[in-house]
């Protein structure tokens, strides 16, 4: 079973992967899969991530992953809850056997993004979490358009998020 769940920046994905990880599940965190994503400029040009990304950047280039390499990772699995986001991941719902959208309100996504505990920097300044929660907004409209993605509470425990995705099949 190959199993996606996304959501905006600060929903929740990267802590369930570390909770769901130490609990032995086959879990992981596509921004730690080397070789599956990267920064573009409008040109399709690899590009790297700034130390301290302005609204131009994130304006001007977009986060993608590599459907080939996806599809190359994912058959190396048996069973794999895969939790990330990209520009282009409607792109990939047709490689996953479910996905789910981790739906968190709006106010409890920017006070994730300013938590302490917090150590992905995007989403550190005002103007980065408004991008983020319009974006959260957006993608949340765009999921209602695709029957195969279903919702889930993203402020459910990871324990709970788990036990969700594993059982509705």
């Amino acid at each position: 079973m190959k199993v996606l769940i996304f959501g905006a920046s600060g929903s929740g994905k990267t802590y369930c992967v570390e909770t769901l990880a130490k609990e032995g599940h086959s879990v992981f965190d596509a921004d730690t899969v080397n070789g599956l994503h990267g920064w573009y400029n409008a040109e399709g040009k690899k590009v790297n991530f700034p130390q301290n990304p302005t609204m131009d950047f994130f304006n001007n280039h977009n986060f993608r992953w590599n459907r080939e390499f996806l599809k190359d990772f994912l058959s190396t699995k048996t069973n794999v809850f895969l939790f990330g986001l990209s520009g282009n991941i409607f792109e990939m719902l047709d490689l996953f056997d479910d996905v789910y959208f981790l739906n968190v309100p709006n106010n409890i996504l920017e006070d994730r993004l300013q938590h302490e505990s917090r150590e992905n920097p995007t989403g550190n300044t005002l103007e980065q979490r408004k991008m983020i929660i319009n974006y959260a907004k957006k993608m949340k409209n765009k999921c209602k358009k695709y029957p195969k993605i279903k919702f889930i509470d993203g402020t459910l425990s990871p324990q709970e998020i788990f036990r969700v995705i594993s059982t509705t099949n």
